[in-house]
């Protein structure tokens, strides 16, 4: 990689990260005399640069990203640097009715993308590209008597008591990334700051293009009827530019 390439990157200071003294010190010696004067211009303003990285790292998915690039695949890594690849926020969602049931599988092998039902198919990401999950959010809510519209009409909120009882399991590729998770941890009644219903994952998961995606439900008692579930995983989508 030659250093005018990193320095037009969005990722450029993970990627300097990702190299040792030696290795750095050659690609810079190896630059010419345009990208050099770039780099020292990144150097004399790096304080405030890395004081902005700082305060947004924490709160958003591009932070998240910033902050793991170099545990992704080198792949990811190049192609975000090259810019061949891109990255955006992204949520990848799907409902469900659960009328009378004790158990859901919001993503199935027969789940097609339709807009406001699920934005995936099968399950799994489209080809090619990749998702950095931060972030669950699960909802539910009653229908309409006369429910035409198939869930998407229903006014999603703060998860039923019910299933708040029971158990989400999160798999990916056939593993487990959440396994019997407490959905009790979905209650955000008394919590003005985050999105109703959200879960924060301590430890980000990227998804590839094609593995399955699988939120399993669980829950001791039939659910009422006209009941919908919703769930988003939200995090960075990482596709072709």
């Amino acid at each position: 990689m030659d250093l005018g390439t990193i320095l037009e990157s969005d990722f450029d200071d993970a990627v300097f990260a990702g190299y040792s003294d030696e290795e750095l010190a050659g690609i810079i010696e190896a630059a010419p005399a345009s990208a050099k004067k770039a780099l020292a211009r990144k150097v004399k303003n790096s304080a405030k640069r890395q004081n902005l990285i700082a305060s947004s790292t924490p709160t958003n998915s591009r932070g998240e990203l910033t902050r793991r690039f170099n545990h992704l695949p080198k792949y990811i890594q190049d192609g975000l640097t090259r810019r061949t690849l891109q990255a955006s926020d992204g949520i990848i969602y799907a409902i469900k009715s659960v009328a009378g049931a004790k158990s859901v599988k919001m993503f199935r092998d027969d789940d097609n993308k339709v807009t406001g039902v699920c934005n995936i198919s099968s399950g799994k990401l489209e080809k090619g590209n990749f998702f950095l999950m931060n972030e669950i959010i699960l909802v539910s809510g009653l229908a309409a008597t006369d429910d035409t519209a198939g869930g998407t009409a229903v006014n999603y909120g703060l998860l039923d008591t019910l299933i708040r009882s029971g158990e989400l399991e999160l798999r990916v590729n056939g593993s487990a990334v959440l396994s019997a998770l407490s959905t009790e941890v979905f209650n955000t009644k008394f919590n003005d700051f985050v999105h109703v219903g959200s879960y924060k994952l301590d430890n980000p998961k990227l998804i590839n293009d094609q593995q399955g995606i699988e939120v399993n439900l669980e829950w001791a008692n039939p659910a009422p009827a006209k009941m919908w579930v919703k769930v988003m995983l939200k995090g960075t989508v990482i596709m072709k530019n």
